[in-house]
């Protein structure tokens, strides 16, 4: 009896063991179980720097390509030490050079930033969905609190230092302002910079912080601080409707604008200039300040609120 029981014993273990070779080892239990490893790395402000660094780097780099195949702004193409003439050929041979150094430098950053991103391995931040059928009711109110708000800081930015940056005309300036501009800078900006900031520090820091680095990207003082109102508008465009399209089309139809006022002459006037009635540029002006005042509230609401958004680009 006993060699009987202990066999049977014997057989009992070996079953349980047997069969437990059938259960998948993750729902077998273990002793010291471990949190899954997470895919993508978090970043750091000092990759933020580097992607900064990157941009404007590549522009050095575009600039310095244009010189070696030919490319040259007209005060280095013409010998004369006094030349002053921009006529609508130098203005088109402007911006050319505008144009190619801004492509060549679009290309190469938009590689080297991927190359960082999948390095340092990062999450992929790039979205470019459908905006949706009511889109051009959402491009039109955009545009409007653009307008607003830059009728709004117009008096701050007239007190700001300028930089004085010849743009050219005619076909390359559309090319280089509506086409190569919005594809680059929202790609930059939006997708890898406010990209990389949400998914390390939330919605509200990416949407402040890249805006900060748009309107820097720009150079002058006043015409930093319009971008980076502006860019506060891309980036919650962005961020609201999942989509680089929108913010591109949007940026596109700004830089329209300052072309077709560059062309007509009137990119230096301001807007009090231009209505040239004190009255109503104050009824204006004031009109614009409530609806920048809600905008800017309502807009840091909704951020807010897309902190639990649990949407990865």
């Amino acid at each position: 009896m006993e060699n009987i029981n202990t066999e049977k014993i014997a057989e009992s273990k070996n079953g349980i063991n047997a069969s437990s070779s059938f259960i998948p080892k993750s729902e077998q239990p273990t002793d010291n179980p471990t949190p899954p490893e997470s895919k993508h790395h978090k970043a750091w402000w000092l990759d933020i720097i580097v992607m900064v660094m990157i941009f404007f780097s590549s522009q050095m780099v575009g600039i310095y390509i244009c010189n070696k195949l030919g490319i040259l702004p007209p005060q280095m193409a013409v010998a004369d030490e006094n030349f002053t003439a921009f006529d609508d050929e130098v203005s088109s041979q402007q911006a050319m050079f505008t144009a190619c150094v801004s492509f060549f430098a679009m290309i190469l950053c938009l590689t080297v930033l991927e190359l960082y991103r999948r390095w340092r391995g990062f999450g992929k931040m790039l979205s470019f969905r459908t905006p949706g059928w009511a889109s051009p009711f959402r491009l039109l109110c955009a545009y409007i609190l653009m307008w607003c708000f830059s009728i709004v800081i117009e008096p701050i930015a007239a007190m700001l230092p300028t930089i004085e940056t010849p743009l050219g005309g005619g076909g390359w300036l559309l090319i280089s302002a509506v086409l190569i501009a919005p594809l680059f800078e929202e790609i930059v900006f939006r997708g890898y910079i406010a990209g990389t900031l949400r998914k390390a520090y939330g919605v509200v820091v990416a949407w402040l912080t890249s805006s900060l680095f748009f309107g820097l990207a720009h150079g002058a003082p006043d015409s930093a601080l319009s971008a980076a109102f502006i860019g506060l508008i891309l980036c919650y465009c962005y961020f609201r409707y999942r989509s680089l399209v929108m913010a591109i089309m949007l940026h596109a139809m700004n830089n329209l604008t300052a072309c077709f006022l560059h062309n007509i002459g009137a990119a230096d006037s301001s807007i009090q200039q231009i209505i040239n009635n004190n009255q109503i540029y104050w009824v204006l002006y004031a009109l614009c300040l409530s609806v920048s005042i809600i905008a800017i509230a309502r807009m840091w609401q909704n951020t807010k609120e897309l902190e639990s958004d649990k949407y990865l680009h």
